[in-house]
């Protein structure tokens, strides 16, 4: 039977804040309302920057989203990982020195700084652990957490090794089917790519992608399951500055034990020779596949997924940058797009055509931004957004949209993981009984996502309030479990390895 646990509503009222050295611009007639509550928030940056990397997840338990943030500039140089702990409300402690998890000092003469890292339950006891890249030692991190956002350096025995290849993105997710959570990272100037395979106890065992053919790309990199044959694929996005010749796009399709072949060519998908920085896949459309997006340094490519990986261009947005986030903002039942470092959004309506918005609160963003990381952190049902910056300062938006058209489903999976990762989650209205019953969303959890970011792993469906949904979730070993009788607004937890209640 499958757990489910409906959390009570609390609807926060508006919370009057500012940030610091930074007014709001004005609304526009829009659906879109955000604050910079940088300031109030205490969502704070280095001195001298250095934001690439931003992950979300519930590392303390308490049922509220925190934040790390990785920090790299250039080498030998000395800049500490920061680790955001919600106090509540949006309110945040820094503590990763407390934590365990700061990643300061220096390995030989390089520093430990990071491009990324990623949220994972790597022993499936229920708690989100840490995996560090490491970029110019290569001497990657791996953390078990306590349950309570206290960390302890698992890497000695974990046969995670010290690689040469300067590793940008990190991705995690059960890639050969054993119901262990494995790690793939990218490596920068045309170096393979790396996948550690989980096999249990914080054990893993590394193997090289090779290239896969001639081209490789190497920035960010993202698990989702683009063919929709149920296992997890890999895409990554290839810097269009590094001194040798490489693929703007990889698309590495997974046979469902962890073996893959490039489908990037078949897959219709195409950017050209700019580069790229960030995938990213959501349900655009409505039909319960994912669509793509691809950010590159100066726009913007969306594609919608025929089901079974083949991709038809949608549209091209002429803004890029490193990150493209998906979220229903406006709660109108589809995912909209914002392209981190604009003061935009971009609404979709409906059919995966997106309308910009200009003026909706979104300013005092640090600069050369990267990357991007959405979630509910004030607790009210809407989704924020925190945004890095390398040469700059981070920022933390509000969404003030305050409204009960929400429902939020947290997972954990068949061996007690955390997340559930590769599970598919679909919502449907009950007042349509028939055996086709409408479904108004879907949604595939995962780890990263974008340039070096990850999104709170708490599904979040924008749903008409007052009403009955039927959830229904997919786990990746084909299990599927369904909670009837929710009711919106509010926030279950599935998890079938404990009785209904």
């Amino acid at each position: 039977m499958t757990a489910l646990m409906v959390r009570p509503v609390r609807l926060l009222g508006l919370v009057v804040a500012f940030a610091l050295g930074c007014g709001n611009s004005a609304f526009s007639d829009g659906p879109f309302r955000f604050t910079n509550i940088t300031g109030s928030s205490r969502f704070f940056s280095l001195r001298n920057g250095g934001g690439h990397g931003v992950q979300a997840a519930d590392a303390t338990g308490d049922g509220r989203i925190d934040l790390y943030v990785t920090n790299i500039f250039a080498p030998r140089q000395n800049r500490p990982d920061l680790f955001f702990v919600n106090m509540g409300g949006a309110t945040f402690r820094e503590r990763s020195v407390q934590a365990g998890i700061a990643d300061d000092g220096f390995f030989g003469l390089l520093s430990e700084e990071s491009h990324s890292a990623v949220f994972f339950d790597a022993d499936n006891d229920g708690d989100y652990d840490l995996f560090n890249v490491h970029t110019w030692t290569g001497n990657h991190r791996i953390y078990r957490n306590d349950g309570a956002g206290n960390f302890q350096d698992a890497s000695r025995d974990s046969g995670i090794q010290v690689d040469a290849a300067e590793a940008r993105g990190a991705a995690a997710g059960d890639l050969d089917g054993d119901g262990w959570t494995d790690i793939v990272l990218t490596g920068w100037e045309n170096q393979p790519m790396q996948i550690y395979f989980g096999r249990g106890g914080f054990r893993f065992e590394r193997r090289s992608l090779g290239r896969l053919g001639s081209k490789l790309s190497n920035q960010g990199v993202m698990l989702a399951d683009v063919d929709g044959d149920g296992d997890l694929d890999i895409a990554a996005t290839g810097h269009a500055l590094t001194n040798v010749p490489i693929g703007s796009i990889a698309l590495l399709a997974n046979d469902g034990n962890g073996n893959f072949r490039n489908m990037t060519a078949s897959s219709g998908i195409r950017f050209g020779d700019e580069g790229t920085n960030g995938w990213s896949f959501g349900d655009l459309d409505g039909d319960a596949d994912l669509d793509a997006v691809i950010v590159g340094p100066s726009r913007t490519r969306i594609y919608l997924n025929d089901g079974a990986g083949g991709f038809t261009f949608r549209q091209l947005i002429n803004r890029g940058n490193f990150t493209g986030a998906l979220a229903d903002f406006d709660h109108d039942g589809d995912l909209d797009l914002y392209i981190g470092g604009t003061e935009v959004i971009y609404g979709n309506n409906g059919d995966a055509r997106f309308e910009r918005f200009d003026g909706v609160g979104i300013g005092g963003i640090g600069n050369d931004p990267r990357g991007v990381a959405v979630a509910d952190f004030d607790g009210d049902g809407d989704m924020d957004f925190a945004l890095v910056s390398k040469r700059g300062a981070n920022t933390l938006f509000r969404n003030d949209l305050d409204d009960p058209n929400w429902l939020k489903v947290r997972l954990v999976g068949p061996r007690g993981d955390a997340g559930a990762i590769g599970t598919k989650v679909y919502v449907y209205d009950e007042r349509h009984v028939d055996q086709r019953q409408y479904l108004v969303g879907f949604r595939e959890a995962r780890s990263a996502t974008g340039y070096c970011s990850q999104d709170s792993p708490v599904l979040h469906f924008g749903v008409p309030g007052n009403r009955v949904y039927e959830v229904k979730a997919v786990f990746p070993d084909g299990r599927f479990h369904v909670a009837k009788g929710v009711e919106a607004p509010a926030e279950i937890v599935i998890d079938p390895g404990k009785p209904l209640r």
